[in-house]
């Protein structure tokens, strides 16, 4: 990040914002991206605090470059990690549904599968929890505000696994 920002330096300042901005947004793409992409599944309470602890150091590092950089406050990258913190962090699993809905708050172009792909990465995730969580994000229709720029458009949902299949000609 620092030697991209000594070529950002260079540009006149619209554009060096503009570019930013753009560092930032992508920044927060690939994040998303390499963790839902993960093989990575929490097994206990232990490791979802741990996940958590691990995304609120991501976050300040992430704050601390891109300020390093020019950028004086982050908009989405920062306050996207922390929404997903706050995702892990949370340790009764009933209040889920409540945690999605300010995500979604938060970024409205959210949809069921990502949401799902995160939830499955807490691992705690029962057939009861994600029907109420689904159930929640559809009575919760958000429009896009006029200044919102979608992205999770943008964050590939990784493919499910196929279930457990005793014949191979069966799973096709």
């Amino acid at each position: 990040m620092e030697d991209f920002s000594q070529y950002l330096c260079k540009a006149r300042a619209p554009a060096c914002q503009y570019l930013l901005t753009q560092t930032e947004r992508m920044l927060a793409i690939e994040y998303v991206r390499a963790f839902m992409h993960s093989k990575f599944v929490c097994r206990n309470p232990g490791e979802r605090q741990q996940m958590a602890h691990r995304m609120a150091l991501d976050a300040e590092e992430l704050s601390t470059g891109l300020r390093t950089m020019g950028l004086e406050e982050s908009l989405l990258c920062v306050p996207l990690i922390h929404s997903l913190q706050e995702l892990f962090a949370l340790i009764d699993p009933s209040l889920l549904s409540l945690e999605v809905s300010g995500l979604m708050t938060a970024f409205p172009d959210i949809s069921d599968d990502h949401v799902l792909a995160l939830l499955e990465l807490r691992g705690d995730l029962t057939r009861d929890l994600r029907h109420a969580v689904l159930s929640t994000m559809h009575r919760q229709a958000l429009t896009l505000p006029d200044d919102y720029r979608p992205i999770f458009i943008s964050i590939p949902v990784p493919a499910r696994a196929p279930p457990f299949c005793l014949h191979p000609s069966s799973c096709a």
